[in-house]
């Protein structure tokens, strides 16, 4: 059977292979475990001259790609009726069609009604969240639009899956079959490194120097930067030792400006991008605390790595983080405030850091590879039942 992916992201394509920044053809292999191929549907560039050294390769056997010119800017606009014509035949081609909330996916789903094809909705974040503090008037325009269609659509869909437990389930309800499962998985961690951490914490003297860490897109506009800096800035006023260390690519300009503004150039370090898996790890186990003060997210990869090394965390009211964090550690949204008072509550309190590492610890073995791999491969098995039950019906 072969199954079909709707989604917005941006592939690169050279002479051989297909390449994007988050979908690795690991990513696939989720889906391969089920369906004996997948059509992937979804914006393209090519990079005959684009340094690929960066992206996760996503080729790879059973898997091809359908190109969807882009048409989401005002400059490219009018190749969004070219696109429309490419999802409605891909739709009409497949035999399952899988959906990620996003506008590709949201055409596919209304081609899937049409041709009355089964369809299955990811929400692997909000959209009202995401447009509402994207920056600018625009976003916030297409706010409530995005927000009542993603809910119709989770409504109707007889099988959905989402990234949290609880948050996007609350917001996007359906009536069908569903579970929650994080798109992100981590790799068993160790007992010796919740062990590091608790000696590290230990040995933490207040006299001297104190790592807040954060990671995240520098172009990101909702990842709150800004609050980590205007919060660094309060906790130098109190500690005069507090080093704000930011890991994540882009250009850091902005950021820049803003901590000279606020005077504290000094204690704010871009440590640029690393490769994933053991630099990563190792550069969150040289901070004391990780924070995560975004404005809208699903479920942060990152934060559950921080977790998965014991490291105390503190993030943002909003998305599934509340689901992930002690609720005494979790700040006001777009407050730097009540982020540098829970800062503050975390790093005078030995004992307590020393009780979120070992709960962060624990909590982020529940995302272990095998444990969500076993969870998203029943919720698939489930779908293709499905599908073959109608094809049966069909031919009765």
């Amino acid at each position: 059977m072969k199954a079909t992916f709707f989604h917005d992201t941006l592939l690169f394509y050279n002479e051989k292979d297909v390449y994007s920044v988050s979908f690795s053809y690991e990513v696939w292999q989720r889906y391969l475990k089920v369906f004996d191929y997948l059509v992937v549907v979804a914006r393209y560039r090519e990079t005959r001259d684009f340094d690929t050294s960066r992206l996760k390769k996503s080729s790879g056997a059973n898997v091809s790609f359908t190109k969807v010119p882009n048409f989401k800017s005002m400059r490219t606009l009018y190749k969004y009726f070219e696109a429309r014509k490419i999802i409605e035949e891909e739709v009409k081609k497949a035999d399952a069609i899988i959906v990620r909330n996003s506008t590709i996916g949201n055409i596919a789903v209304k081609y899937a009604i049409k041709y009355q094809k089964p369809y299955a909705y990811e929400i692997v974040g909000c959209p009202w969240d995401a447009l509402w503090n994207y920056g600018n008037i625009q976003g916030k325009i297409l706010a409530p639009f995005a927000y009542l269609r993603t809910k119709k659509i989770a409504k109707n869909s007889k099988f959905t899956l989402y990234v949290t437990e609880n948050f996007l389930q609350n917001r996007y309800p359906t009536k069908g079959y569903s579970i929650g499962c994080s798109d992100v998985f981590l790799s068993m961690t160790e007992e010796k490194v919740l062990t590091n951490r608790i000696e590290k914490i230990n040995n933490m003297n207040l006299e001297k120097r104190i790592k807040i860490g954060m990671i995240g897109a520098l172009t990101s506009k909702y990842k709150g930067f800004d609050l980590a800096i205007k919060s660094t800035k309060e906790l130098n006023k109190k500690y005069n030792n507090v080093e704000l260390h930011i890991l994540g690519g882009g250009d850091e300009s902005k950021w820049e400006k803003l901590a000279k503004k606020e005077k504290i150039m000094d204690k704010v370090f871009f440590d640029g991008t690393l490769p994933g898996g053991n630099p990563v790890f190792e550069w969150i186990d040289n901070i004391d605390i990780f924070i995560q003060p975004s404005k809208q997210e699903g479920l942060p990869r990152a934060l559950l790595e921080a977790m998965s090394r014991g490291c105390p965390a503190i993030g943002s009211k909003t998305g599934g983080i509340p689901e992930l964090l002690d609720k005494r550690l979790i700040h006001k949204k777009g407050n730097y405030k009540d982020l540098t008072k829970k800062i503050i509550f975390l790093i005078s309190n030995k004992e307590i850091m020393i009780e979120q590492a070992k709960k962060n610890f624990e909590t982020s073995k529940n995302y272990s590879k095998d444990v969500l791999d076993e969870k998203r491969t029943g919720f698939w098995k489930e779908f293709r039942k499905y599908i073959e039950s109608e094809k049966s019906k069909k031919t009765l």
